[in-house]
């Protein structure tokens, strides 16, 4: 009886940790840094708006590399 319900038990276990990595996942954020445009040293505000809701419909910013130019950075949740 006792190993019936340790059985039981795992299984539970198991289903509660695959729905929570299922929520956390759902939670996440994912980035993308796109590549310079060519003829672009820096990040053009509404050009990285424009293509961030063409990609992947997220939220634009533009992120500082180096310290030496600004790129588009994509963010959206996955």
């Amino acid at each position: 009886m006792a190993i019936v319900s340790c059985k039981h038990f795992l299984l539970l276990l198991l289903i509660f940790a695959v729905e929570l990595m299922a929520y956390k996942a759902e939670g996440a954020i994912c980035r993308n840094i796109l590549p310079r445009l060519p003829g672009s040293t820096n990040c053009d505000l509404e050009t990285c708006t424009n293509l961030c809701k063409f990609l992947h419909q997220g939220v634009a910013e533009c992120v500082d590399v180096f310290e030496k130019y600004t790129r588009c950075m994509c963010s959206w949740k996955c």
